[in-house]
Parts: structure tokens; sequence; C-alpha cells
């Protein structure tokens, strides 16, 4: 084993260069991580302009781009994460040593309260550690928190919008079939779990937010610059786990529209500084 040398790094799981990620002054591009490549390319079809695709054999395209808000031009990009941990520590540590340093997650998320209802969208402030892969970076007693400045920004957004915002803490998990549908032996031990994260006020479940708030400090302490992340959810899932189709569809359009106007927000603001 030996010490990664990020002047030389080139990315294993995705095509990008240092040069991809260069714009928007020293802040760079402003990246949007959802899980899955569809919404990576949904995304870019309907938001930016001047699009160029980097296609990846792994499934994780590049999507870079424009985005045009109050006489501005934002540069920005779109790109999978896959699902789980294990991949967001692949593709978010290749984007930060390629020197990306904003990200946001915009996903999907099963409700934990009587109140987030399917169709609702969820910002999370900080995120439970019910997964294993950001233990190999810090502890399980370091927290994992958005970036202050994307949670203000997103908490202004939500008084704007006609459907239903929720900002709290969320819980990401490594398990979905252990953890919400039960299944193996510790089905009783997942029941007792996910039941007190009801009770603490915990607002949704989802699979990767933890990490990339994770990855987001240890290497902003890395490389002594700030990065920002933030997580937006749709809520596909209340009683149910997964609703009709066109709900989910709902759920999902409000999310990536809440999300990219989230970003448009956050860079004018600091585009002006």
């Amino acid at each position: 084993m030996q010490k990664l040398d990020y002047s030389i790094f080139e990315p294993h799981h995705f095509n990008a260069t240092r040069e991809d990620f260069l714009g928007n002054g020293d802040i760079g591009r402003y990246v949007f991580i959802p899980g899955s490549n569809s919404r990576a390319r949904e995304i870019a079809d309907k938001y930016f302009k001047n699009v160029q695709v980097k296609v990846s054999s792994r499934g994780h395209d590049l999507y870079l781009g424009d985005i045009e808000r109050e006489g501005k031009v934002i540069k920005v990009a779109s790109i999978s994460t896959g699902m789980g941990t294990p991949s967001v520590d692949l593709i978010l540590s290749e984007l930060i040593i390629l020197g990306a340093k904003r990200f946001l997650r915009i996903g999907t998320a099963g409700g934990m309260q009587p109140n987030v209802r399917v169709g609702d969208v969820v910002y999370g402030t900080a995120a439970v550690r019910d997964e294993a892969t950001s233990r190999n970076y810090v502890p399980l007693e370091f927290p994992a928190i958005a970036n202050v400045d994307m949670t203000i920004h997103a908490a202004k957004l939500s008084a704007s919008v006609d459907y239903n915002v929720h900002i709290g803490l969320i819980h990401s998990k490594d398990s979905l079939y252990a953890r919400e549908f039960l299944c193996g032996p510790s089905s009783d031990e997942s029941i007792n779990f996910m039941n007190k994260m009801k009770a603490y006020g915990v607002l949704a479940s989802e699979m990767e937010c933890s990490h990339i708030y994770v990855l987001s400090q240890v290497y902003s302490s890395e490389f002594n610059y700030k990065i920002k992340s933030g997580c937006v959810l749709g809520i596909i899932g209340d009683e149910r786990p997964f609703a009709d189709k066109s709900l989910v569809a709902e759920a999902v359009n409000r999310a990536v529209d809440y999300g990219v106007n989230l970003i448009c927000n956050l860079a004018l603001d600091e585009l002006k500084k």
C-alpha cells in the first residue's frame, strides 16, 4: 500500500480531467450527484445548455454544461454516484481529487414521520451514519453534517415553493433489504433500530448522504479549502415502501427542481462575492 499522489491522479471510475471542473472563478463547477445515471442525464437535458457528455464504461457518464440565471452563466455538471456509500466513496473521492468543490445529491428516500408523505421533498441537514464506509475515515462519533451555506439557502427556498419541504435529520443505511424489508436473521434488530430513528425525529431514510457529508469534511481539512455539500430527497414511500409510479415521478421532479434552484441560488450568492 502507498499514499495516493493527488498531483498525477487520473480517475478510474469515470471519464474526466481536472480541466472539466474549472469555472465559476475559484469555486469550480457545481456538481449534481444523483444516484442513477438516468437522473444525471435528465438533469442535464432539462436544465443545462451547451451540454458535453463524457461517456463512462461503468455507467457514470459525466454531463458538463451551463445554467443561465439572472444574467449569469453558472458552470455545472451532473454525474451518478451509484447506489450506496461504497460507490459514493469511489465517485465523490475522484471528483474531489480532480478539484470539484460543490456537490448536491438529488435522490429519493422513504419518509419516516407521519407528516412526511410521498411527493414531499426533504433536505438533510445531517445524517445518521448507519453505514460502514465512512467508518474507514472517521470514528462513529464524528457527525455527518451538510454545509451551512447550502442549508441556509435550502431553508430560504422552501418558503417559495408550492409543495411540502421538510428540513432536518435523515438516516443513511447500508442495506435496503435488511433495514426496510426485514430480510435476514436480524429483523428484530432492524425493527427496533428503525423505530428508534422515528422516535428521534429522523425525517427520511436513504443510502448515500452520510458519506457525502463525511468525505466533504475530511477532504476540506486535507486540501485546506471549503468543500460544500447538501442532500435533497424526493419522498417516494411512506407506509408503503414504494408509491405508484406517477407519484414517484412527481416526487423526483420536485426534488430535481428544488435542487437545481438551490444550487443556482447558492451560486448567485457566491459569484457576487
